[in-house]
């Protein structure tokens, strides 16, 4: 588990736009991140989905095998949004470096961005955050445990 819900993802913001766009993506440096998707139920986001699973190939894993997808321009029609990084907060953004994998110079620029524009406007609460930038399963859950996020 590397994902927490704190409040309903089809908020306001969501609602606002979900008459426009189908499937709602985690924004992850720009890429949409399959850690988050949320999915109006279409033909166009089936036959997404489904193109998405059956050209995996095991080389690579779900977020890989989707960027390669933008990236060689195979991606069936499909209206997307990228979540805010504010309320849908990405590992980079919410967690000590301590649990993070090394970020490169442009990362920690943005991260830093980010950081400040929340110490200075103090956007809403978050809804969702992912613990990724981060390898293994203990490292995720003391990152969790450290930001009172683990549950159970």
């Amino acid at each position: 588990v590397d994902t927490i819900v704190l409040s309903d993802p089809f908020n306001d913001v969501i609602q606002e736009r979900i008459g426009n766009a189908e499937l709602f993506f985690q924004d992850d440096f720009g890429m949409p991140c399959t850690g988050c998707m949320l999915v109006k139920s279409t033909q166009r986001t089936l036959d997404f989905m489904n193109y998405m699973w059956d050209s995996r190939h095991n080389e690579t894993n779900d977020q890989m095998h989707l960027q390669n997808m933008f990236i060689n321009r195979k991606v069936p029609t499909v209206t997307l949004y990228l979540l805010s990084i504010y309320e849908f907060v990405p590992g980079w953004a919410a967690f000590h470096d301590k649990f993070l994998v090394k970020l490169h110079e442009p990362m920690l620029n943005v991260r830093d961005t980010f950081l400040n524009h929340v110490r200075e406007s103090q956007p809403r609460p978050p809804v969702f955050v992912h613990a990724n930038f981060m390898v293994g399963s203990d490292m995720k859950r003391a990152a969790l445990k450290a930001r009172g996020l683990w549950f159970i």
